[in-house]
């Protein structure tokens, strides 16, 4: 569940582990740079003041009592004090950096008493969590192994419940033979802290010109993912069962599968030539998932002008490149000069959102004002708009801030991104940016948030009364983590959904969700317990 003590568990358990290991220290592992920051003043604030018997910095063989020292680390930001990382006793950073600093020798994974991986769902495949399991924990005995304890609201959900409990088993096998825990006791207290959000799906089809771009880009992917299939190991990196066949599979999970798959394709002719080229290759084909994203989120005029950003950014990879290198994007390009025609992108005027923007535009700013979705008389009151696309948060944001019944109402509008490199102005945002933001966020400065999934997990943001995905959730961690912000008395959680078979997709999910539960539970009450 989402907002019900996680962290502070696992401040009781860090501060047990490092008064029975005065000598080891503690690492708290998180997956976004915001995070580091928001974790570690919340441990500073519960346990930094209290009192340890701990080693002497100056003379780590001698014990002396004294308070935590708290570093919070990630690639962006850093607070350690000027102290060395090695005297500190708790250090909260983000996976990628960590492994940095192990391979520099300046962290040691023999000198720790307890790793804990805040959202510890992430702990498979591919992602920075496992493959710091992979390369530091699962290669020790058992006797040399820090304590393992893994966060989270949603850990795992499939179509049936025997596939549940098998994912389940894999995930706490990728941890190290860990545990599973639930809450037993007191659960009607915790049942307070769950969302009870009014689920409502909203169908809002596209129109022409949005099919007309969506179907030209699907093929046009489907030709660039066959190249790199020819070229390049991504076959390996994609999920089972997420190999799209045809144009028309490249959307939802299928789609957002191959984008993550991008990062670890690499090029079959290692060749100095042929692995740039194909690099070039895995950026192009990045660009045009982007693009079909926004174009499902934001609409054609957003998916055309972020398009036309991406391709100018390198000569090496737009679609000049593209047509020296036979993916012919000729069809591409003519659906995206007759879509601009008729979108009328470039001519100045008042804008008319019926007419000038996405149908899922125009249904996001009518759910948005429906006074039965949400009360803006009352005191406090924020909407969060979840997207997938950095230039979409960006862009939708500007959208709703132009708007004439959001400006007359004097509702203040902002978006929230992750950390990170990006395009144009929907690049990832500087950490003090974000720290900026999120404090304005918290102290009610505005009542309409566009995030990103920087904002699905974990972050500290007020209780909306209002929740809106401009996606149907990729998962049953997503719908958690989603319908989860939705936790004031009488909030809704609205999904924006363009095709009718996502209204049976949403439904699956939430079968999943039920098979989740039953699955920890079963895990649970199988583990053997000691006499």
């Amino acid at each position: 569940m989402i907002g019900t003590g996680k962290t502070l568990i696992s401040c009781m358990t860090i501060s047990s582990m490092l008064e029975l290991n005065p000598t080891r220290q503690a690492l708290f592992l998180v997956d976004k740079v915001l995070l580091v920051i928001q974790q570690s003043r919340y441990l500073v604030k519960q346990i930094g003041d209290r009192i340890y018997k701990r080693f002497d910095p100056e003379n780590p063989s001698k014990l002396v009592e004294r308070k935590l020292k708290i570093a919070a680390l990630c690639g962006g930001q850093q607070s350690t004090q000027g102290v060395p990382i090695w005297q500190h006793d708790l250090i909260v950073v983000t996976a990628a950096y960590c492994e940095q600093l192990i391979m520099k020798n300046v962290l040691r994974w023999e000198d720790l008493c307890i790793v804990v991986f805040d959202e510890a769902h992430h702990c498979t495949k591919n992602h920075p969590f496992n493959k710091l399991l992979e390369n530091n924990h699962l290669t020790r005995p058992l006797g040399e192994r820090p304590k393992i304890l893994g966060l989270t609201a949603s850990p795992a959900g499939k179509k049936t419940f025997p596939f549940t409990v098998t994912m389940l088993q894999t995930l706490m096998k990728s941890m190290g033979e860990t545990e599973i825990g639930v809450t037993k006791e007191q659960k009607a207290e915790l049942d307070r802290y769950q969302s009870s959000a009014e689920l409502i799906v909203y169908y809002k089809p596209m129109n022409d010109n949005e099919q007309k771009l969506q179907n030209e880009l699907q093929m046009y992917l489907l030709r660039c993912f066959l190249r790199l299939k020819a070229e390049t190991n991504i076959l390996d990196k994609i999920d089972q069962g997420m190999e799209p066949k045809q144009a028309e599979d490249l959307h939802g999970d299928i789609l957002n599968c191959l984008e993550v798959s991008l990062n670890d394709a690499e090029s079959y002719d290692q060749s100095a030539a042929k692995k740039i080229e194909n690099r070039h290759l895995v950026l192009h084909t990045r660009f045009i998932c982007i693009a079909l994203n926004t174009l499902f989120e934001a609409g054609v005029k957003t998916a055309v002008e972020e398009l036309d950003e991406l391709m100018a950014l390198d000569v090496n990879f737009n679609f000049d490149f593209a047509k020296e290198n036979n993916l012919d994007p000729d069809n591409l390009q003519s659906v995206i000069r007759l879509v601009r025609n008729d979108e009328r992108i470039s001519l100045p005027g008042p804008i008319n959102p019926e007419t000038q923007h996405s149908s899922k535009i125009v249904a996001l700013i009518h759910t948005i004002l429906n006074k039965n979705n949400i009360d803006w008389t009352q005191e406090n009151p924020m909407t969060l708009v979840l997207v997938k696309e950095r230039i979409t948060a960006s862009k939708i944001s500007k959208i709703l801030q132009e708007q004439d019944d959001i400006k007359r109402m004097g509702l203040r509008v902002t978006h929230l991104v992750g950390h990170g490199g990006g395009s144009g102005e929907g690049g990832g945002m500087a950490v003090n940016q974000q720290k900026k933001i999120l404090r304005d966020i918290k102290h009610h400065k505005y009542h309409i948030v566009v995030a990103t999934s920087v904002a699905e997990e974990g972050i500290d943001i007020p209780e909306c009364e209002l929740v809106i995905t401009m996606n149907l959730p990729s998962s049953v961690t997503a719908l958690v983590q989603m319908r989860g912000r939705a936790r004031k008395e009488h909030s809704k959680f609205v999904v924006l959904c363009s095709e009718k078979m996502e209204e049976d997709k949403l439904k699956e999910l939430l079968d999943r969700e039920g098979n989740m539960i039953k699955a920890a539970n079963f895990l649970f009450d199988s583990q053997k317990r000691p006499e």
